[in-house]
């Protein structure tokens, strides 16, 4: 039996609703909390996401003061680097940091703060139905596996009680792992792949600088031992386990990149010019195209 480790968001889902709607809510609360004209907040905001556009690789979710990953990679994280380019301009520009200041007023310390509520806000809509991101392909796909005597564990930073609420949904069983980790469907919510350890452990890639010293996402990569990993997000959720095939600890590794229509080039280019030794490097264009790749 091979077990195989799925990102949830982007992968098992379109994430384009949901990060649309986190935008638009981090947008009318920066608006009405600093009581500002639609055009003003939309003036702040450009300029940030012009930043962003324009050196992807300086921008995007930030952890111990480095880029735990970058603008570039998906919405979710463009919706963080937004937060956390407005808060870093604060120190140099007056205005800003005044509206930042009405901002925590109404009960949020900076952007970042209030672009966590929008994410929590839009969970909370989502669980109610107001949208229903399942990609059309996860049921069949992930049955196809489980019927082959295979087991999947879904590994994401998002709540493992949203990911088996949406799972459920569309006619399968997930399981929490800490409920039974010898569940042939598991969830393991909260995997935090985005926090970094003290000291950096790097490569590049042109001028993104990934860095691979994660803790928590290591402990979980090397306790499932995979033998293929899906994700959407090359610095999230590929780039520790193409570290760990390379120095033996995940031998013959499939990694597969889900690619959506925000997956930049560079990732795609590396993915598909990288040649390793240790692993197997795959796009993934399609999530009904997995099955022949996983089992040729």
């Amino acid at each position: 039996m091979a077990k195989f480790l799925f990102d949830f968001d982007g992968v098992l889902t379109d994430q384009t609703e949901e990060a649309g709607r986190v935008r638009e809510i981090f947008r009318s609360g920066v608006m009405d909390l600093a009581k500002l004209s639609a055009g003003d907040t939309d003036l702040n905001l450009d300029k940030a996401e012009a930043a962003m556009n324009s050196e992807p690789w300086l921008h995007g979710w930030r952890v111990k003061g480095r880029v735990a990953a970058f603008a570039d990679e998906d919405l979710f994280i463009r919706n963080n680097g937004l937060a956390s380019c407005l808060d870093a301009w604060c120190a140099d520009h007056e205005a800003l940091s005044q509206i930042r200041k009405k901002v925590a007023a109404g009960g949020y310390v900076d952007f970042c703060a209030l672009a966590q509520f929008a994410y929590e806000e839009m969970a909370r809509e989502t669980k109610q139905g107001a949208i229903e991101p399942i990609d059309p392909a996860t049921a069949t796909v992930l049955q196809e596996i489980l019927d082959r005597g295979h087991s999947i564990v879904v590994v994401s930073n998002s709540g493992t009680d949203r990911i088996i609420r949406i799972l459920s949904g569309c006619g399968l069983s997930p399981v929490a792992h800490a409920a039974d980790p010898s569940a042939l469907l598991r969830v393991r919510g909260g995997a935090r792949k985005f926090e970094l350890a003290e000291v950096s452990r790097n490569f590049s890639v042109g001028p993104y600088v990934i860095d691979v010293a994660r803790p928590v996402y290591e402990e979980i990569l090397r306790e499932e031992k995979p033998v293929a990993v899906i994700g959407d997000v090359f610095s999230l959720d590929l780039a520790l386990p193409l570290h760990l095939a390379r120095t033996g600890v995940l031998p013959d590794l499939k990694l597969f990149l889900r690619t959506r229509g925000y997956t930049p080039s560079w990732s795609k280019e590396f993915v598909k010019n990288t040649k390793e030794s240790n692993a197997s490097f795959f796009l993934l264009n399609d999530l009904n195209n997995l099955g022949e790749r996983l089992f040729d």
